[in-house]
């Protein structure tokens, strides 16, 4: 599986906020700020990075989210769609998923990692093997973790699984 690398800071016009207002600086840099400002204000946060894709004919629809998750209180979202021409297993949809969700992660992580905040994947794969998308359980766990990030998957993980999920669907 070949994935294509996307520096987020290359899609400034891409992330907007959940109000669709497109944010005007880098994404690290705008979430670095909220970061900031709320801890400065003494929140106890989580920086939560999801993505999700629905399957059709001729192409993937796939929606990345930065959910600043303020605990207890609810939080703020960034997002992102676009679409991929190519044909995938689920397997591949699923782990293709998780690297976009990574390689969003990692470039958070070293400013967010300054400020004492955390940062993690969620992953829209069941742990329960009844289900479908349990095929890339241990090898997204384990690539996510290999990373040195936080891994969750469903149903703690709302990022992916509820957030990103309502803007492919």
């Amino acid at each position: 599986m070949q994935i294509q690398k996307q520096n987020v800071d290359d899609v400034r016009s891409d992330w907007t906020t959940f109000s669709r207002d497109a944010i005007q600086s880098t994404l690290v840099d705008y979430v670095f700020a909220c970061v900031q400002k709320e801890m400065l204000n003494g929140k106890e946060l989580r920086v939560c990075v999801g993505t999700d894709s629905q399957q059709y004919a001729r192409h993937s629809e796939f929606a990345s989210v930065v959910v600043i998750y303020k605990v207890g209180q609810g939080g703020s979202m960034l997002m992102r769609r676009f679409r991929e021409t190519r044909s995938m297993t689920l397997r591949e949809r699923l782990m293709h998923e998780v690297a976009l969700s990574i390689d969003i992660a990692w470039q958070l992580l070293e400013p967010l990692q300054k400020l004492g905040a955390t940062v993690e994947v969620h992953a829209d794969i069941n742990e329960d093997p009844r289900f479908p998308s349990h095929v890339a359980y241990q090898e997204a766990r384990g690539y996510v973790r290999g990373m040195g990030l936080t891994f969750k998957a469903k149903p703690e993980a709302f990022a992916s699984s509820c957030c990103a999920d309502a803007l492919v669907h």
